[in-house]
């Protein structure tokens, strides 16, 4: 698949990738055509009582995921770390991925 030609953006984009087993939350920043992850990014084991729960159970843990992501990247810059990519817009651009099993 040829790579995707990304809009320009002043602000962090949300990512959010949906697997089978895993959930992954990150910000990231853009630097030209290219991103750059500046906060989250970890792989969080989706349980076998959510996989087998409602979907509510799991968007429910995708929005935790989300809040947890975006305060710490908030925390960060409140704590005067001076970087560019610190800042947050009203709006706030979202990719989702999901990256089920096909049987």
């Amino acid at each position: 698949m040829p790579p995707t030609k990304l809009p320009k953006l002043d602000t962090p984009i949300l990512a959010i990738d949906v697997g089978g087993s895993h959930l992954r939350v990150g910000l990231f920043s853009q630097v030209e055509n290219k991103l750059n992850l500046i906060q989250g990014g970890d792989y969080h084991v989706i349980s076998d009582s959510v996989k087998g729960n409602t979907a509510e159970g799991l968007f429910n843990l995708i929005g935790q995921r989300i809040v947890t992501v975006i305060q710490e990247y908030l925390d960060r810059c409140l704590d005067g770390e001076s970087k560019p990519s610190c800042q947050l817009g009203t709006k706030l651009p979202v990719g989702v991925t999901f990256s089920f099993p096909m049987m």
